[in-house]
């Protein structure tokens, strides 16, 4: 919002519009220029149409003395007095009504009502009436409120007065201001009424609506001062709350005294923070016109409290004059302010900004003729056009900040759709190298499973015959088949690694059923029945190739202890999956057992070690005469991430 509204008052460029924009804006002036000159501020003075007994009364006399009523010294409506040397203005008028006996019910044609109506009078543009006199006979006034000048206002006459001929009104105008009367409706008090509710309804809604609409756009304003420190905002803020006061002072009870006071003030009050806003909107520095602006201002205040009432109009002129120049410098830098940005609330600033000019200049030269008695006040016209132009800057700078935000989120949806693309690739590059990284560590793995194994069984084998040239070859075949089950080990766990193909993803049972068809053949030559109970164990139990390995020669090192030590007649080997979600894997022999608080042998203390590197809790089970039992537990989840750990102790375990 700060980037597209700018900053400490410098309004941002827009963009050069297109011809269609250019049209438009055109169009747009042209149609504003004709509304100013046609649209008035209320409706022209007529009588209802359904009201035959009406009638418009257009001149009237100056009652000053000596000089005598005739067709000669009538004046048109409206009219207004010169302003007196000292007091309220007043002022006695004359209405003719020789043309009424003419709007008498029975000079009407059509049915004679019983009782004749009562006649009204209708003053579009009131002054403030202080007395009402027919025909030398006074009738009862509204009692004087200030806020009724310049208002519609209804007068009874009584009844319909046949043989009248003269309406004396005794007007004033509030301290300050010149007494006078615009055009006047003349006929049933009825007719009449409506017609003046329905005019000060009219003014009243205007009023309250362009009190309503300055007033939220004048709190915009200071908003966006606040939030954003904008200088433009601030001036316009200043401007339309003071012009909001203006008008709302129009409608205050105060005494003709001091509403006049208050609305010289008022009127005055709005000019400076305009012309700031002004030269902020066309991004002119303000620095060396707010001390100025701001003294002259506050003396002109002090000036007016001091002068007299009948000086107040002459200060209000004064005062006009004396802006005109620094309103017509602001008025060129707008118009050189458009050659660079010709968006609508621009060439909108600049019009309204001439028309207010215009406006005040026209107020302010008839100000001793009509003073507003007839005609319209062009000021409370064309002020409103530049809260309009304002609250349209608003809205242009809104959509070209979020038009810019889309363009930003399009640029960031793009740079974050290639930065996943590369981090994808990356990804892809890093796995790749993963994947070679584990193949190079199972190649090693394998050569050191191979070397530690195959090649210590070769080794030793080379040795004795070295060693003992006439060996037995039994012997030598016994060496040579360690080997070969070495390296079948290791060929075991490499074949049953899972693929596709296996749904169960249970390797492990592959490896163990390995085991049973290789440890068979020399458990039955010894005579020993081997009992298989295997189930189904948790899928990815123990997923690595090093786990396996070592779970593969635990066990042979298991049932090579039943072979060479136990005389057993039965080896039992039970793997399966606990109800608590462990894994049990037991290898028991029915043999002769010994005490297991000996001296424990390099092949206890291998599986022991072996156990621990899978994650498994080994106990060693066994007494004289009751057989030995190898017991394996893997306790629930099952650890099988303990298996990655297994490449490090690889060495050391194969090695014991």
């Amino acid at each position: 919002m700060q980037a597209a509204l700018g900053r400490h008052g410098a309004s941002v460029p827009a963009q050069a519009p297109g011809a269609w924009r250019l049209l438009g804006a055109a169009l747009l002036s042209l149609a504003l220029l004709a509304w100013w000159w046609q649209a008035p501020t209320e409706a022209q003075p007529r009588c209802p149409e359904t009201d035959s007994a009406c009638m418009l009364l257009q001149q009237a006399w100056v009652d000053a003395g000596p000089v005598a009523l005739t067709e000669a010294t009538l004046q048109a409506l409206p009219l207004a007095a010169a302003a007196p040397q000292q007091g309220p203005g007043a002022l006695r008028l004359v209405l003719p009504l020789d043309r009424m006996a003419a709007l008498t019910p029975a000079a009407r044609t059509g049915p004679v009502p019983a009782e004749p109506p009562a006649a009204g009078l209708c003053l579009l543009r009131a002054p403030l009436v202080s007395g009402l006199a027919l025909d030398g006979q006074r009738l009862p006034v509204p009692a004087l409120q200030a806020r009724r000048f310049m208002r519609p206002l209804h007068l009874s006459l009584g009844a319909w007065p046949a043989q009248a001929r003269r309406l004396a009104l005794e007007v004033q105008a509030p301290h300050g201001l010149l007494p006078g009367l615009g055009p006047v409706l003349l006929g049933e008090d009825d007719a009449m009424a409506r017609v003046c509710g329905a005019q000060a309804d009219l003014i009243q809604e205007r009023m309250a609506g362009a009190v309503g609409v300055m007033a939220l756009l004048a709190m915009a304003g200071l908003l966006l001062w606040w939030q954003l420190g904008e200088r433009q905002a601030m001036w316009f803020a200043l401007m339309a709350g003071a012009w909001v006061l203006h008008l709302l002072h129009l409608q205050s009870p105060a005494a003709p005294e001091r509403w006049g006071h208050l609305y010289f003030a008022s009127r005055a009050a709005f000019v400076p923070p305009m012309l700031m806003f002004a030269l902020a909107f066309a991004g002119q520095p303000m620095q060396r016109w707010r001390l100025p602006l701001l003294l002259g201002c506050l003396g002109g205040l002090a000036l007016l409290w001091l002068l007299p009432p009948p000086a107040w109009s002459l200060w209000l002129r004064t005062l006009a004059w004396a802006m005109l120049p620094l309103a017509l410098v602001a008025l060129g830098w707008l118009v050189a302010h458009l050659r660079h940005d010709r968006s609508l609330s621009a060439l909108l600033m600049t019009l309204s900004f001439g028309l207010v000019i215009l406006a005040q200049g026209l107020d302010i030269a008839r100000w001793g003729s009509d003073a507003g008695y007839g005609g319209r006040v062009w000021s409370y016209v064309t002020v409103p056009l530049v809260c309009v132009a304002f609250a349209l800057q608003v809205v242009e700078r809104l959509v070209a900040h979020a038009r810019a935000e889309a363009r930003d989120a399009h640029r960031l949806r793009r740079e974050v759709e290639a930065q996943r693309v590369r981090i994808a690739a990356d990804y892809e590059r890093l796995q790749r190298q993963r994947e070679q990284l584990a193949v190079q560590e199972e190649r090693r793995r394998i050569v050191r499973d191979m070397h530690d194994g195959l090649g210590a069984h070769l080794l030793s084998a080379s040795a004795m015959l070295k060693s003992q040239p006439q060996m037995r070859p039994e012997s030598v075949a016994e060496l040579f088949d360690d080997a070969l089950q070495e390296l079948r080990s290791v060929l075991d766990v490499l074949t049953v690694d899972p693929g596709p193909g296996d749904p169960d993803d249970d390797p492990v049972a592959g490896l163990l059923g390995t085991l049973r068809w290789r440890m068979a053949p020399a458990l039955q030559a010894r005579g020993i029945e081997l009992l298989w109970e295997v189930g189904a164990l948790p899928a990815g139990f123990l997923p690595q190739d090093a786990a396996r390995m070592h779970l593969l020669r635990l066990l042979q090192e298991a049932c090579s202890n039943v072979l060479k030590h136990s005389g057993a007649t039965q080896v039992r080997l039970v793997a399966t999956t606990c109800p608590q979600g462990g894994v049990r894997m037991e290898v028991r022999d029915n043999g002769r057992g010994f005490e297991p608080g000996g001296t424990p042998g390099i092949g206890l203390d291998s599986m022991r070690a072996r156990a621990s590197t899978i994650g498994a809790a080994h106990q060693l089970r066994s007494a004289p005469g009751e057989g030995t039992s190898v017991l394996l537990l893997w306790p629930a989840p099952v650890a099988v991430a303990a298996a990655a750990t297994a490449e490090t102790t690889a060495p050391a375990a194969s090695a014991a």
